[in-house]
């Protein structure tokens, strides 16, 4: 067979997937579905011919009635010229061997997968009897699709035959010819999960009918850890005896989606080890005077071993880190908020002395405050006379050093404006209309371009023009 060659007018070869010792496995274009199939292709020898055809025949009536999505599909034979041909479909992405010695957790998925194909086969009464990981496949998706049923076999059946059966996957029964049973397909399943995750089928590498049916089957070592449910469902599987195997195929699945579930308990779910008693010494009254000597001389070696550990010790420099200073940032936080502080002092001071030459600030309730030298418009008032001075000494207390020496026997004329501003628009605050009046006239005649005393005047008119429009109104609502 070469690749371009058409057969039966209808299939065109395209690559070879595989040969074995029955034929040879090819992809093919069919035509007449308009798909890409697998064709295996049988050329038996002389004299083989209708054995050859009956077993087509027989994987073809096998598979044809199975309708699940882990199932090859199987078309119906053909002949052409002494050539055997079975389309089936198309499976590209190789079989099980690749899967030899892999982890737990990309195996399990696959054989659950193949579990649910056999168990629909069972349930059809189909036992394939086959299961070696050259007969599971791979699509193009990546879903495993279970193939070859040649030498499957139907429940109830008269057995007998062992021919074409894989030795390795082959359970006790069927070697020893019994009619097929779903427990056949239990023991073949367990064989193809202990060769992918041990690299080796059981009983591998020489195979022993003898040995097959009488010895256990050695114990699984894997490439990879795996859960110990696992490995006890796999021991159960590979049982010599069907009835101490699982019941059914979906016993199997529901362990095998247990042993996934199972991954946190790996390093978990062994017993712990027995420790050994410690001996008992026995009671100081049976102890003779040699043994009590012995335990006074050994008792001086601990006392002395002891006191030299601690003098090794004292003397013995203790390596550890070094040690070094923290730079904290609180100091340059108590910096910067007490630069703010004092630049606050400082601008209030500064104010203050701005404020107190420009206009002085009566507190509420006090008298008007006279400048220094100058006596208050109301000097008949108890205590007036007194106030004056105190505001005299405030201003030039207030005043720098020098000016306090050369003007210390006359005030000047700009202080006699500003305290004079300062009483009217005291006056005026404390609704004194007349008495602040007076006071800013007597700062106009000091200053009579002052804005303070012009601005003063102003406000002193309209207080009394707003007195004089409201007095009316007092008098309706009194009557």
């Amino acid at each position: 067979m070469q690749p371009g060659r058409a057969l039966k007018a209808r299939y065109v070869l395209q690559a070879r997937l595989g040969a074995g010792g029955q034929g040879e496995v090819w992809r093919a274009r069919d035509y007449e579905r308009g798909v890409d199939i697998a064709l295996k292709i049988l050329q038996p020898a002389p004299g083989r011919s209708a054995v050859a055809w009956d077993a087509l025949v027989h994987e073809h009536d096998s598979a044809s009635g199975l309708d699940h999505p882990h199932i090859l599909k199987v078309y119906p034979p053909e002949r052409e010229d002494g050539t055997f041909l079975l389309p089936m479909e198309l499976a590209s992405g190789g079989d099980l061997r690749q899967l030899r010695g892999s982890d737990y957790l990309a195996v399990v998925p696959v054989l659950i997968e193949i579990a649910q194909a056999l168990e629909h086969a069972h349930d059809c009464g189909v036992i394939h009897r086959d299961l070696k990981p050259g007969n599971a496949l791979f699509d193009a998706g990546g879903s495993v699709k279970v193939a070859d049923f040649g030498v499957a076999g139907r429940a109830p059946d008269t057995g007998g035959d062992i021919r074409g059966l894989s030795p390795f996957a082959a359970s006790p029964e069927q070697l020893r010819g019994e009619p097929p049973a779903p427990a056949d397909d239990i023991y073949g399943l367990g064989a193809l999960a202990y060769e992918l995750l041990s690299r080796h089928p059981p009983h591998s590498p020489h195979f022993d009918a003898r040995r097959v049916q009488q010895q256990p089957v050695p114990p699984l070592v894997p490439t990879e850890q795996v859960p110990p449910r696992l490995e006890r469902l796999i021991t159960r599987m590979l049982a010599k005896e069907a009835r101490d195997r699982p019941a059914s195929m979906r016993e199997v699945i529901d362990e095998l989606k247990a042993a996934l579930n199972d991954t946190l308990t790996i390093d978990f779910d062994t017993e712990p080890a027995q420790e050994e008693p410690a001996p008992v010494a026995p009671p100081k009254a049976a102890r003779t005077p040699a043994m009590r000597a012995l335990d006074d001389e050994m008792l001086d070696d601990d006392v002395l071993d002891d006191q030299a550990l601690r003098e090794e010790l004292r003397h013995t420099p203790v390596p550890g880190p070094r040690l070094e200073p923290v730079r904290s940032a609180l100091p340059r936080v108590l910096a910067a908020l007490g630069g703010a502080a004092a630049a606050a002092v400082l601008a209030g001071i500064l104010l203050s002395r701005y404020f107190a030459t420009a206009l002085p600030v009566r507190l509420p309730g006090e008298p008007p405050i006279a400048a220094a030298g100058q006596p208050a418009p109301d000097s008949t008032t108890p205590g007036a006379t007194a106030r004056t001075a105190a505001a005299g000494r405030l201003g030039a207390d207030e005043r720098p050093a020098g000016d306090q020496a050369a003007k210390a026997s006359t005030a000047s004329p700009d202080d006699a404006y500003a305290a004079a501003a300062g009483e009217g628009f005291a006056a005026l605050g404390a609704g004194r209309l007349d008495e602040a009046r007076a006071a800013f006239e007597r700062a106009h005649a000091l200053r009579p371009n002052g804005a303070e005393a012009a601005e003063g005047l102003r406000r002193v008119e309209a207080a009394a023009q707003r007195r004089q429009a409201g007095a009316p109104r007092t008098e309706q609502d009194a009557h």
